[in-house]
């Protein structure tokens, strides 16, 4: 899957008109193990499902991991960031009824969305969120149902 992934990305990057990739500064950062890892917290992620829940909660996450200059517009977690209000609300949705199916997502409302992260319904970024959930498993063949 991380082929096909890598693949698809190639293939946006190469047909991008606005925004392009400097590899001569992607060379300098160093070997890709050179790099800090990323790591998940479990406290703001759902890793304690099977391996295909984590990866349907982490792909749904990153599906709607944009958004932050509404950040200062959402009602946020008390010490918390506009990402880990956000990430936690699904983490918690996840534990408790698992994560959607394709068909789940595609059928998302920006109600249904905001009830889930504990926003108001009427927040734009709710039905974007929606939308982008619905978009992001359209003919996918790495996630299934």
């Amino acid at each position: 899957m991380c082929d096909e992934v890598r693949a698809h990305c190639a293939a946006i990057a190469a047909t991008a008109r606005s925004v392009t990739i400097d590899l001569e500064a992607l060379d300098a950062l160093g070997a890709p193990g050179d790099a800090p890892r990323a790591t998940l917290d479990p406290q703001v992620h759902h890793l304690d499902g099977s391996p295909e829940e984590v990866a349907r909660s982490l792909l749904t996450l990153d599906a709607i991991n944009f958004g932050s200059g509404w950040f200062p517009t959402l009602r946020k977690r008390p010490g918390c960031s506009g990402y880990v209000t956000i990430a936690s609300a699904l983490r918690e949705r996840f534990r408790s009824r698992g994560p959607w199916t394709n068909a789940q997502l595609q059928l998302l409302d920006s109600a249904t969305v905001a009830a889930t992260l504990g926003q108001p319904p009427d927040h734009e970024l709710m039905s974007l969120y929606a939308q982008a959930m619905s978009d992001a498993v359209i003919g996918s063949s790495a996630v299934t149902t």
